[in-house]
C-alpha cells in the first residue's frame, strides 16, 4: 500500500515544480506505477527470452528457423506495440490521474478502466503513429534535401577555389544542419500531439477529437513540455546506456545468455525509468489544463469515473 499522495497542486506549476512532484508522486506510489508495467511487460519479456533459449538448443533447425529466428520477435514485437503499450499506458494514466487528485486507486481498477477505453487508446495511438511517421518521411525529405544543396553548394566552391578543406568543413555543416531539422521536425510533431493519450484517458474523448484538443492544449507551451520532458527521457536513456554498457563489457554480446541478460536488463529499464514519464506527461496536461482553461476538481475527479465532464471555472 503506497503512502498518502500529498493533495494536488491546483494551481499553475512551473517545469522545475513539476520536475519535483513527479519524483515525489512517483516515489510515493513507486509499487502500484511498477506493478502496472510488469503486469503488461513481464510476460512479453519472458516470451522473448523463451524464444532465445528455443534458439539456443537449436529447436530452430530449418523447419523451425522462420518460426523462432523471425515470426515470433515480429509477432512479439506487433503485440507489445499494439496491445500492451496502448493497454499499459491507459492503466498507468489512470492510476497517475487518481494518485493526484488523491483519490483511492487499485492495480487492477486501473487495468479494468484502460480495458473500457481501449478502443480509443489503441486508434489514439494508430492516428498519432501514422502522423508521427509522415512527420518522419517529411523529416528526412527536409533534412535530405538540405544536405544535398549545401554539399552540392561545397563542392562548386570547393572546386573553384580548388579547396578540399573547404568541401569537407560545409559537408560536415551540411551534416549536422540536416540532423538539426530531422529533429526540430520530429520533436514538434510529438509535443504538439503529446496529450492526445492523456486526453482520452481523462476526458473519455474520441481519438481525433483527442488530437484537435491536444494541438489547443500545447499551443504556446512547446518549451515547457520540452524542457521538462527531456529531463526524464534523458534519465532513461542514461540508465538504458549504464545497463547495456555493462553487459557488453562483461559478457559476449551475442551468446545466449548475453541476449537474455539484454531483455532482463530491457525489462528492469522500463519497470523503473518508464514510470517517471508517464508522471510527468499527466502533470504536464493538468498544468495546461489549470493555466488554459481551469476545472472543478469534484467534477474533474467524476469525468475519471465516466461521469460528466469536465466544467471550466472561467
Amino acid at each position: 500500500m503506497s503512502l498518502q499522495t500529498p493533495p494536488p497542486r491546483l494551481e499553475p506549476m512551473t517545469a522545475g515544480m513539476i520536475l519535483d512532484y513527479t519524483l515525489r508522486l512517483y516515489g510515493r506510489n513507486a509499487p502500484l506505477f511498477i506493478g502496472i508495467v510488469a503486469i503488461a511487460f513481464v510476460p512479453y519479456y519472458l516470451s522473448q527470452v523463451a524464444v532465445i533459449f528455443a534458439a539456443d538448443l537449436a529447436l530452430s533447425a530449418a523447419r523451425f528457423e522462420f518460426i523462432v529466428g523471425f515470426a515470433a520477435p515480429v509477432i512479439g514485437s506487433l503485440i507489445q506495440l499494439l496491445v500492451l503499450t496502448p493497454l499499459s499506458t491507459g492503466a498507468m494514466l489512470f492510476a497517475i490521474s487518481g494518485k493526484y487528485l488523491s483519490e483511492d486507486v487499485t492495480l487492477r481498477g486501473t487495468y479494468r478502466r484502460a480495458l473500457k477505453r481501449f478502443p480509443s487508446l489503441f486508434a489514439a495511438y494508430i492516428i498519432v503513429g501514422l502522423i508521427v511517421v509522415a512527420a518522419l518521411v517529411a523529416a528526412l525529405i527536409c533534412s535530405g534535401a538540405f544536405f544535398l544543396l549545401v554539399l552540392g553548394v561545397a563542392t562548386l566552391v570547393g572546386l573553384s577555389l580548388g579547396a578540399g578543406g573547404t568541401i569537407i568543413f560545409l559537408s560536415m555543416v551540411a551534416g549536422m544542419g540536416a540532423l538539426a531539422i530531422f529533429f526540430v521536425i520530429v520533436c514538434y510533431i510529438y509535443l504538439v500531439f503529446s496529450m492526445a493519450i492523456p486526453i482520452v484517458v481523462v476526458e473519455n474523448g474520441d481519438p481525433i477529437t483527442a488530437i484537435r484538443r491536444s494541438r489547443e492544449l500545447t499551443r504556446g507551451f512547446l518549451r515547457k513540455i520540452f524542457a521538462v520532458l527531456l529531463v526524464y527521457y534523458l534519465l532513461y536513456f542514461v540508465a538504458a546506456l549504464a545497463v547495456f554498457g555493462l553487459l557488453a563489457l562483461f559478457t559476449d554480446v551475442e551468446s545466449a545468455q548475453a541476449q537474455i541478460g539484454l531483455q532482463i536488463a530491457e525489462l528492469i529499464v522500463a519497470l523503473l525509468a518508464a514510470p517517471p514519464i508517464s508522471v510527468a506527461l499527466m502533470l504536464l496536461y493538468y498544468d495546461l489544463r489549470i493555466r488554459k482553461e481551469g476545472f472543478d476538481l469534484d467534477v474533474l475527479s467524476q469525468s475519471l469515473g465516466g461521469a460528466a465532464t469536465v466544467q471550466s471555472t472561467e
